[in-house]
């Protein structure tokens, strides 16, 4: 009688094949999402800095956040600064109207401020 052989032949090359499996895999799952991650949060990183430029900008610009903002905005905007017939008015119009009564009301309270200082 022959001796049986073993069913499975070269046990070491199907433990070869199934490293480089699990290898590849690990690559995948990890590996790429990793990478995904940092190049999503270096991107945003640069966003959120262009985001405080332009809140900055917008401080010392009132032109600039005006025109950024919706119509809808813009009529609150005048209603909270009681212009009279803002529903009216066009989005051009109307922005120039605010712009005007931002300056006036910067120049009485840098005046009211002077006037401070003369009483001192």
């Amino acid at each position: 009688m022959k001796p049986k052989q073993s069913t499975v032949s070269h046990p070491e090359k199907y433990n070869k094949v199934l490293l480089n499996i699990y290898g590849i895999l690990a690559v995948i799952i990890v590996l790429i999402p990793e990478w995904l991650a940092e190049l999503l949060l270096a991107l945003e990183h640069k966003e959120i800095k262009q985001i405080y430029i332009k809140r900055s900008a917008w401080k010392n610009y009132p032109s600039m956040r005006i025109e950024s903002m919706s119509l809808r905005e813009i009529r609150h905007m005048a209603n909270k600064m009681n212009l009279i017939g803002y529903s009216s008015d066009s989005r051009k119009l109307l922005s120039r109207r605010i712009l005007k009564k931002l300056k006036r009301t910067r120049v009485r309270k840098l005046l009211k401020k002077i006037r401070t200082w003369n009483t001192l």
